[in-house]
């Protein structure tokens, strides 16, 4: 009974796979093109409000009849400002990838009723920046890499009545790293996008007869450059689109005149089609660095002063990463990772291990099945004035997915989980969860 339900799943399978066995490509033919670009943006947004409400009215009691006034007075203004500056430049020798941003907002109100007032103050500034670069010596082999990551937040509350307080809030987190490493991931997505907008144009009748090797890849290289566009035009779609359709039809694997809106439309739904990373390749790499942690709360009422100091600390820390993906056919993959992070001096301060394995069927649109497993490990420390406190933390997640689609005709999906987290305090106390999920949809359409 089991084999000839594994028969039948796997002829449902086979069944379900459009012939795109023509098309000579495969997703570990890919290669980085050379992409690049430069953005910055800024803007500002504020808004003002001033309400002065006068109320006139007659009194009753002991001075009734009497004509008597009362007014209110409420102001509100708020400003915000924010800027973000991007760049890259990618190919397959090196990559270099820096984005930065930054924010302020700055609120005030003030309400006044009588003798009585009330005055809120709020500022808030953001700063984040994230810098990286891989460079390869030769080949697929030896590399080094350094990365550099900056989270700043700043927060000031202060309200004004008849009694005045205020709280500051400030969090400075940073980590640089330098490393090096062997082996070579590359992100193969952009081939299967590639072979799903083929086959919507074949459907169309624009394509023929199946595209060469040196087709398939134009197309991929034009589909890598995506990011270029997002970052250059703020409707990068349709231009992307516009390319797609004249890179075909340069190579001579269509014919433009043959393409209409409605292909074009389709090629946009390609692009749009929610497909699972494709990496590929191994890779293993060792990193040494710094990381920085700051997170302190002062607070004022009246005369008080309270302080509470959240921070980690300063460290210097090891890095070991390691990374998988074979793609099994065009349609199935398998991807595993792994990350230990630990301190150099202090190991109660801070350890990662991060690992998680997907594997991924998926054809088009219509079928796509996930299975995946992970595995987190965290622990951390928080020195506090009068005590030190840990905090360890297991997490196992078991998670499946099924997607099965026709277009207008039936929609099923369905997901199931399980994870087990186990944790650990100074109190003492240790607490152990266990959670098992399920759900699905269906949607047929009748008539």
């Amino acid at each position: 009974m089991l084999r000839s339900g594994i028969v039948s799943f796997l002829v449902f399978v086979t069944s379900s796979i459009p012939a795109f066995s023509q098309d000579s490509i495969s997703i570990s033919d890919f290669r980085y093109p050379e992409t690049r670009a430069i953005d910055l943006k800024g803007g500002m947004s504020g808004s003002f409000l001033n309400s002065i409400d006068n109320v006139s009215y007659i009194t009753s009691g002991i001075d009734s009849g009497k004509h008597a006034t009362s007014s209110a007075h409420f102001v509100n203004g708020n400003i915000a400002a924010d800027a973000t500056f991007l760049m890259f430049h990618v190919n397959d020798v090196h990559t270099f990838d820096l984005n930065t941003s930054a924010s302020f907002r700055y609120l005030e109100t003030a309400r006044e009723y009588g003798s009585s007032y009330n005055d809120n103050e709020e500022k808030d500034a953001n700063l984040s920046v994230a810098c990286s670069y891989l460079r390869y010596l030769g080949g697929d082999g030896p590399h080094f890499f350094g990365s550099y990551n900056l989270v700043y937040a700043f927060s000031y509350r202060q309200q004004s009545n008849s009694w005045e307080s205020s709280e500051r809030n400030v969090v400075f987190d940073d980590e640089g790293i330098l490393g090096v490493g062997y082996g070579r991931i590359r992100d193969g997505t952009f081939v299967f996008q590639a072979v799903r907008i083929i086959e919507r144009l074949r459907e169309d009748g624009a394509i023929k007869s199946p595209l060469s090797h040196v087709q398939m890849v134009s197309l991929i290289d034009r589909i890598a450059h995506r990011r270029e566009y997002t970052t250059n035009y703020e409707r990068s779609e349709k231009y992307l689109v516009r390319d797609i359709v004249e890179e075909l039809a340069t190579s001579g694997a269509i014919d433009s005149n043959l393409v209409n809106a409605y292909s074009s439309l389709r090629v946009a739904t390609g692009l749009r089609e929610l497909i699972d990373t494709r990496f590929f390749g191994w890779r293993v790499a060792y990193g040494f660095g710094a990381r920085g942690n700051i997170d302190r709360t002062s607070s004022y009422e009246g005369s008080e002063v309270d302080i509470q100091n959240k921070s980690m600390g300063d460290d210097f820390l090891h890095q070991f990463t390691a990374e998988f993906g074979h793609p099994l056919s065009l349609y199935t993959h398998l991807h595993s990772s792994l990350t230990v992070e630990f301190p150099r001096f202090r190991a109660d301060l801070f350890t990662a291990v991060d690992f998680i394995t997907t594997l991924t069927h998926q054809v088009g649109e219509r079928f796509d099945v996930q299975l995946s497993y992970s595995f987190i490990k965290t622990q951390s420390t928080t020195a506090r004035v009068q005590s030190t406190s840990y905090y360890r933390e297991f997490t196992h997640t078991f998670s499946g997915s099924f997607v099965y689609f026709v277009e207008d005709q039936v929609s099923f999906k369905t997901s199931l989980s399980y994870m087990e987290d186990a944790d650990y305090t100074t109190t003492p106390r240790f607490n152990r969860t266990s959670s098992f999920s399920f759900s699905f949809s269906m949607l047929y359409n009748i008539i």
